[in-house]
């Protein structure tokens, strides 16, 4: 059935504007009167695009006509929220280093094209361009710099593995797309795994409804993506500090659970 797929598509795309709105419909109950406007509004985007998404939480019978959940979209809001917080890592400004082996001397003109474009900053060009929604520059016939796309992960194994998996395709990416280029070994130029964000945060939402950001020396509370985040930015700090936020957020999303339960019956 066309809605059951789109149901599980959406929830399969945490960043997609399906989730975003879901969660934050659900987020909202205990306020009295929401209007698809003020969704586009808060969320950014047009009238036409949240009636869409709208229309099918309808079809699904997840929500009702004046925009509540009903039972069915009770208990998968709940059951969603719950296990959120499973994926609390996003791993951004991955910058790798590739050793290059063998780069022909030409080779600012000979991948220059509408894809491959050059820049530079008057003491060198290179070439730069993306591939496997990585940006890769090479600065030199000695190096290649990528920075891959933000890493979304339970754990820094797992974004770990991720990254690996991405250098793999990359490498072989680049070396089909640029015929004469030959990488050797790589290293990581930079990784802020140490960003650790808590996805639909409650406490980043009790800040940011108030119209407030909290930017501190280890915390960061923002709306990243229309997605309000809780952040540890500090690496020296995070990995203790980790573990009581969580137990934060575990606490306060049973307590917004329970009074969503109770605004439904």
């Amino acid at each position: 059935m066309v809605t059951e797929k789109f149901i599980r598509n959406f929830l399969r795309k945490r960043n997609a504007l399906a989730y975003k709105l879901f969660m934050y419909i659900g987020s909202h109950q205990d306020e009295h009167i929401m209007y698809q406007s003020t969704y586009a509004e808060r969320l950014k985007k047009s009238g036409t695009t949240i009636n869409y998404h709208i229309t099918k939480f309808q079809q699904g019978g997840l929500i009702d006509n004046n925009l509540k959940l009903t039972s069915k979209g009770m208990r998968l809001f709940k059951y969603v929220w719950e296990n959120s917080d499973k994926i609390i890592l996003r791993a951004h400004n991955v910058m790798v280093k590739f050793n290059v082996t063998s780069c022909p001397i030409n080779y600012i003109d000979l991948y220059s094209t509408s894809v491959f474009t050059t820049f530079g900053n008057g003491r060198y060009r290179g070439i730069k361009g993306r591939l496997e929604d990585c940006t890769f520059m090479l600065y030199s016939r000695h190096k290649i710099i990528c920075v891959l796309p933000d890493i979304f992960a339970s754990d820094d194994e797992e974004v770990s593995a991720q990254i690996q998996l991405i250098i793999t395709r990359l490498k072989e990416r680049i070396e089909l797309e640029l015929p004469g280029i030959n990488l050797g070994d790589y290293e990581l130029a930079k990784i802020i795994s140490s960003h650790i964000a808590l996805f639909n945060s409650v406490l980043a939402q009790k800040i940011i409804l108030k119209r407030l950001e909290y930017k501190g020396d280890t915390l960061v509370v923002d709306n990243s993506n229309h997605t309000p985040e809780t952040e540890l930015v500090d690496p020296e700090s995070n990995l203790d500090t980790i573990e009581d936020l969580v137990k934060l957020e575990s606490k306060l999303r049973k307590k917004k659970i329970g009074r969503n339960d109770a605004n439904s019956k």
